[in-house]
């Protein structure tokens, strides 16, 4: 099972806020949900995507890259330190 969506769900200032990464495999297409809005989009193309964006001014990076040919994993570093995500999906 690929890791490539994925959902986290961060508080900041007591205020939740959550992250989603949506992957279609067959197209290599990547959105970066924030709040449920588009933050970002990409191509998953031979190499590792990386989308810098900020969370109630809080600076997270999201990283989305092959595992093997088969598998994709996606991660949300906050602080330099890898969130684990509350939820996991199919690709």
């Amino acid at each position: 099972m690929s890791r490539g969506n994925r959902a986290w769900r961060l508080e900041v200032d007591g205020v939740g806020h959550e992250i989603e990464v949506r992957f279609r495999w067959f197209t290599g297409r990547l959105e970066v949900l924030r709040d449920g809005e588009v933050a970002a989009r990409g191509r998953l193309f031979l190499s590792a995507q990386r989308f810098d964006l900020e969370v109630a001014g809080r600076p997270v990076t999201v990283v989305v890259d092959y595992v093997d040919q088969f598998h994709v994993q996606s991660d949300l570093l906050v602080d330099g330190e890898q969130v684990t995500p509350y939820r996991t999906g199919r690709t």
